[in-house]
């Protein structure tokens, strides 16, 4: 068995060097659907091991930056556990992916193919495409490493795939001429009509759906109304702002509607909020005017933990002064917090 699956290997390699004799050798090979799945299935776990330190890095990120606004611990577990689930989803969503595209892919253009006059059979055209997922054994390595610079993370991602994907639909096209005995024209027709139908198809199904939601929200809107609790009293002092309702407050907190809110009133407009309870409205209302006067020593009055450590790290990143975290209480989770935010900054 290991023998045969080797002679697969170099039939496929063969193939992706437009080895004409390499694509009939496959086209008849009895063992072509199995040991092509498993060339599939090897290609898969290449595929998202190779984007493992790009996953690393990406949730390390992701997660620093949603530090610096909620008390989030990372640990290592928690990373390992999450680029594991990535890595076993990732694995399983691409080798799916690939099962689609080679027996839908395949019975699309085997249908074009026996429109414009093609003689080969189904599992003819199957077995050498499902070879071709050996060039992920190649391009995702290469691609792993190309997004982990940066400088080439966006040009030479999209160089890369281009090149790829133009390869690949040569391929293909030589693929199909030789299982079906075909011209060139044909060859080509029977691959790029169906790309462009569903192009197409494609292009008009986003501009319906687009189309269809606009006029749905359009009817909502005049049925119901545009979403905002516009009150039929609007109190002295109060202002239009497009569609909603703004109300010039004192500063201060004040008890609305069984709930507290709090206000703060600058040349550059009004900050305001909600609270649970008056102490975590004042505490709010004293984050906010540190922020504005950029005072850390109005932290110090706040009595909730967090709402006093997300004021001084505010204070840090308007200042971009780091020994603002000096005066917190937590000092690690307020330098850690800066400096992930600064750093995704």
């Amino acid at each position: 068995m290991q023998s045969t699956f080797r002679e697969s290997l170099r039939t496929a390699w063969r193939i992706l060097l437009f080895d004409k004799n390499a694509i009939r050798t496959a086209a008849t090979n009895p063992r072509g659907i199995g040991d092509g799945i498993l060339i599939a299935l090897i290609a898969a776990i290449i595929a998202i091991g190779s984007l493992i330190p790009v996953a690393v890095i990406t949730i390390t990120t992701v997660l620093n930056i949603l530090g610096a606004f909620m008390p989030i611990k990372i640990t290592t577990p928690m990373v390992i556990g999450m680029v594991v689930g990535m890595t076993i989803g990732g694995t399983i969503l691409f080798f799916i992916s690939a099962m689609i595209n080679a027996f839908v892919g395949t019975a699309i253009y085997h249908l074009f193919a026996k429109l414009f006059g093609g003689h080969g059979r189904y599992t003819e055209l199957l077995k050498p495409l499902f070879c071709t997922q050996l060039i992920y054994w190649i391009y995702m390595p290469i691609l792993g490493i190309v997004v982990l610079i940066p400088l080439t993370i966006t040009v030479g991602s999209t160089v890369l795939s281009i090149i790829v994907s133009l390869y690949m639909l040569i391929l293909l096209i030589v693929i199909v001429k030789t299982v079906h005995s075909f011209s060139v024209i044909r060859a080509i027709l029977t691959v790029i009509v169906p790309i462009i139908l569903i192009g197409a198809i494609s292009v008009g199904i986003i501009i319906a759906t687009g189309a269809w939601r606009q006029n749905l929200a359009a009817g909502a809107m005049s049925q119901f109304g545009t979403g905002f609790d516009i009150p039929t009293n609007i109190p002295e002092g109060s202002y239009s702002f497009g569609e909603d309702i703004i109300t010039e407050h004192e500063n201060g907190c004040f008890e609305e509607n069984g709930h507290y809110s709090y206000y703060y009133n600058t040349e550059y407009g009004t900050s305001s909020g909600y609270a649970e309870s008056l102490a975590e409205c004042n505490d709010y209302l004293s984050e906010v005017k540190a922020a504005y006067l950029q005072d850390a020593s109005l932290c110090a009055q706040i009595l909730t933990e967090n709402i006093k450590g997300d004021c001084y790290v505010n204070i840090a990143l308007s200042k971009q002064d780091r020994t603002v975290c000096a005066q917190a209480a937590d000092q690690n989770d307020c330098y850690t917090r800066y400096d992930s935010f600064a750093a995704a900054r």
